[in-house]
């Protein structure tokens, strides 16, 4: 479960960490801050997942986000040696081990590992005449980071444990061209005369390891298999660990009298404890890389202008799945419903906005009606700012009404879903501002009635908003649930997005309500013009 994100040398965003991800995380601030920035860079990571790719990176995608390259989305101010970097800060993720099935190797969730509890990320990117892709990866675990990275995309790939070289591991590289992947793969090869021989997971690296200890000893041990029993004592606190060799029975004496000898600080310990290290953070390293793609996966974004209504809709006869950003296949979306679907869907609108939107079908042609107690009408007869408000609606009924739909999704199974909006309030009059406002707060507060019974389970799965806004009345309506108790103020964070003139890169603060639904430190004249 990501709880925070950092962004390094991202157009404006020189330097901007630890930023919280609450179930609500409101941007606020001047026009040109780097508000934007900050959120397209969610969906930035979701196009870049959902195709195969030279490298790590799309750029451009005409259905969601567009940064143009590395060069135009490095910080302009950035040194020579910097790099575009993100980090994150993760708690328990599930660990996945492989098993045999049908004599094809297949992952599975075993549960927890002690290394998964709190882990810190950062990922560098780089740049060539192929694409942007990952030169650095660092792994913060306990007390102890690992990190493994390249000069250029074909090098071989070079680990450091707390700044310090390991040595003794034969060749490793980076594999890039991998679809709904964060993190490149790394993969070991036997010998530099046999890279054909791709090994699918440690069994390489693990006899590097027994090597080393075997030629320690000066080969006194002759089966390498008689060694093993180290993966299993180390521990990431090195006296710890040593305490444990010192401990352990049943080995060759030839091994005990070596590590008798040992203290926290001898060379020959050290790097069998960092080789070990190394060893341990790729044996839960695909954990951590399907825990960030399955962030993004579920990240879902609706951009500041949404497709203008029409008349007439083309039908195509697309069974779709979700909105578009823009909100061009709402009709067919609508259309792709079952009629349970589309009555509750009927439903949530007319209790929102007051009207049911429903579908009607012509040869070839289909069209969004909209009806109140006034009669029905086309969308393209009402108001601009329903084929504005439409596709956020839609898409919060959606991804809710999916997750209460327990026959067909389990609340162990179904994960929360991240929606990103940039500036909802667009063409909307204050009164609806703030029932869109509710509409979050009513996202978010998804199966709260559970959450005391299934509260950890709730906490990983729950729904998150980031929203980009200058409404006013979004976040005063916000602060109105909160003094109410329909919100909690722990679920709010508020970043205020500031520029100064003489300082060309953004400066992030985080703020949040208090339990009363009034924001702290919230800067004086904020919304007001300067004179």
């Amino acid at each position: 479960m990501i709880t925070s994100v950092g962004i390094k040398n991202l157009r404006s965003l020189k330097q901007v960490e630890d930023i919280e991800i609450k179930p609500i995380t409101i941007l606020v601030g001047a026009n040109s801050s780097g508000k934007s920035t900050f959120l397209r860079s969610f969906p930035l990571f979701t196009q870049s997942i959902m195709k195969p790719l030279r490298g790590s990176i799309s750029w451009f995608d005409d259905s969601l986000v567009d940064f143009g390259d590395y060069d135009t989305a490095l910080n302009r101010y950035a040194l020579k040696d910097e790099h575009i970097q993100f980090s994150y800060h993760i708690d328990n993720v599930p660990y996945l081990k492989w098993y045999m099935n049908n004599l094809n190797w297949r992952r599975i969730q075993i549960g927890s590992d002690r290394l998964l509890d709190k882990i810190d990320v950062c990922i560098s990117l780089s740049d060539d005449n192929k694409g942007t892709f990952i030169n650095l990866v660092s792994l913060k675990i306990k007390d102890f980071t690992v990190s493994f990275g390249v000069e250029s995309r074909n090098d071989k790939v070079v680990f450091t444990v707390n700044d310090e070289y390991v040595s003794g591991i034969g060749l490793a590289v980076f594999h890039y061209a991998h679809q709904q992947s964060i993190l490149p793969s790394v993969v070991m090869y036997s010998s530099k005369d046999d890279e054909d021989d791709e090994d699918w997971y440690l069994h390489v690296y693990k006899n590097d390891v027994k090597k080393f200890l075997l030629h320690i000893n000066h080969d006194k041990v002759k089966v390498a298999e008689r060694v093993d029993f180290v993966f299993d004592l180390w521990e990431p606190d090195k006296l710890s660990f040593l305490n444990r060799l010192l401990q352990k029975k049943q080995i060759p004496a030839s091994l005990i009298k070596l590590f008798k000898t040992w203290d926290s600080h001898t060379p020959e310990f050290v790097q069998l404890y960092n080789m070990l290290a190394v060893f341990h953070v790729l044996r839960v390293y695909p954990s951590i890389n399907r825990e960030l793609s399955n962030f993004y996966a579920q990240c879902s974004y609706i951009a500041p202008a949404r497709a203008e209504a029409l008349r007439y809709y083309r039908n195509q006869g697309l069974q779709v799945d979700d909105i578009d950003a823009y909100g061009r296949n709402l009709a067919e979306f609508i259309s792709s419903l079952s009629s349970t679907a589309l009555q509750d869907y009927a439903a949530y609108t007319k209790k929102l906005l007051g009207v049911k939107v429903k579908k009607e079908n012509s040869p070839g042609h289909q069209s969004i009606i909209l009806e109140s107690n006034n009669g029905k009408f086309n969308i393209s007869d009402v108001g601009f700012g329903y084929s504005q408000i439409l596709p956020i609606v839609t898409k919060l009924w959606f991804y809710s009404y999916r997750s209460n739909r327990k026959n067909f999704f389990s609340l162990s199974q179904e994960k929360g879903h991240v929606i990103l909006m940039e500036q909802p309030e667009l063409h909307l009059h204050p009164a609806y501002q703030a029932k869109l406002a509710d509409a979050f707060v009513e996202f978010v507060n998804l199966d709260k009635k559970q959450k005391k019974q299934y509260t950890e389970e709730f906490e990983k799965n729950k729904n998150i908003l980031i929203l980009e806004t200058h409404s006013e009345t979004i976040i005063n309506r916000i602060g109105q649930r909160i003094r109410e108790g329909t919100l909690y103020a722990n679920d709010v964070n508020v970043l205020i997005f500031e520029k100064k003139i003489q300082d060309p890169n953004t400066e992030v603060k985080q703020t949040m309500f208090n339990d009363k639904g009034q924001l702290i430190d919230w800067p004086v004249g904020f919304f007001e013009p300067e004179d």
